[in-house]
């Protein structure tokens, strides 16, 4: 399997400072939003992640920023600070565990790149109405920060399987409310919230088939021929990992635990719970996230304006 190096670039670390040091809390990765402006198209940077990890570090650590740890092109890594109040949530759906962050910074020096609708999942899938060939059963991709090994000169993140248990036709109760959630069946740990997580199909449709002669294989008739083709692997954006299932200390006796971020003693069960993509897409149509994409796009038309003014006489005048 060759993995996109794109998808491992979209990817980047989140810290929290706690006075002392940085603290690797979780991950977040950058997204495309496309759209006509007066006839031009545009393109719109956010950052994503899970809603709870942008909220814990101002209720843990009492910090008012959150940092980004980006790899550099030329070598090694550099943090953003980015002001928790920067990050937009869901004015309509209290219980989505989603924000993001109009990037609002340069980032031409970092080694980035940005998922396109492309990655999106097909909507009709993520209705759960449906079976398609990404439904229950699939293979899943979690891409994101382990906190024992996240890299010392560079982000790191990893890859980790997992497969699509159940796609909840009933909402599911959380600490942020009853929330529409999918379920995949591998293990979470910290840091890992806020990661992007991408179904897996395998299909013909950028399979390659190459047919050669077999001398080893040779018969009265002739030599044998055979053909092998390679399926693709083609990954679809699910959502964004949100946690996990725990069972508290008083329901599990004496099996192995580990206390949360809260300090309270929990199993971790094994199932992974996943904020669907679509609800980043129906937060971004609210009149906040609109209102800010509007002055960025003027600001690219005047920036167009500039280096372009051929194209603005153009579209303006068709």
């Amino acid at each position: 399997m060759n993995f996109p190096d794109s998808i491992l670039q979209s990817v980047a670390f989140i810290f929290a400072d706690n006075s002392t040091t940085l603290v690797p809390v979780g991950t977040g990765f950058f997204v495309t939003i496309s759209e006509y402006f007066r006839g031009i198209q545009l393109g719109t940077l956010y950052f994503v992640t899970a809603r709870h990890v942008i909220e814990n570090c101002a209720a843990y650590y009492s910090n008012r920023d959150v940092n980004l740890r980006l790899n550099l092109k030329s070598g090694g890594t550099e943090n953003i600070s980015v002001p928790i109040s920067a990050f937009k949530q869901s004015h309509i759906d209290s219980s989505a565990d989603i924000t993001a962050w109009q990037v609002s910074v340069d980032v031409s020096r970092y080694a980035l790149a940005a998922l396109g609708p492309q990655f999106m999942a097909p909507r009709d899938f993520l209705s759960g109405r449906k079976i398609y060939k990404n439904g229950i059963g699939t293979d899943a991709i979690i891409v994101g920060l382990y906190h024992r090994m996240y890299g010392a000169d560079r982000n790191i993140p990893i890859v980790k399987r997992a497969s699509i248990s159940a796609v909840p036709e009933e909402l599911i109760r959380t600490k942020l409310g009853h929330a529409k959630l999918y379920i995949l069946e591998t293990f979470s740990f910290g840091g890992l919230s806020g990661s992007p997580v991408f179904s897996v199909s395998r299909g013909y449709e950028n399979a390659t088939a190459s047919t050669t002669a077999n001398s080893s294989r040779r018969n009265d008739h002739g030599l044998a021929f055979q053909t092998i083709i390679k399926l693709e692997e083609n990954y679809s954006l699910l959502g964004v990992v949100h946690g996990h299932w725990e069972t508290e200390e008083e329901n599990f006796g004496t099996a192995q635990s580990h206390k949360s971020i809260g300090g309270s003693k929990t199993l971790n069960e094994g199932m992974m719970l996943v904020t669907p993509i679509e609800l980043f897409e129906e937060i971004v149509k609210e009149d906040h996230f609109c209102a800010g994409r509007d002055i960025s796009n003027r600001q690219q038309i005047e920036r167009i304006k500039i280096s372009h003014p051929e194209l603005i006489e153009k579209f303006l005048t068709d």
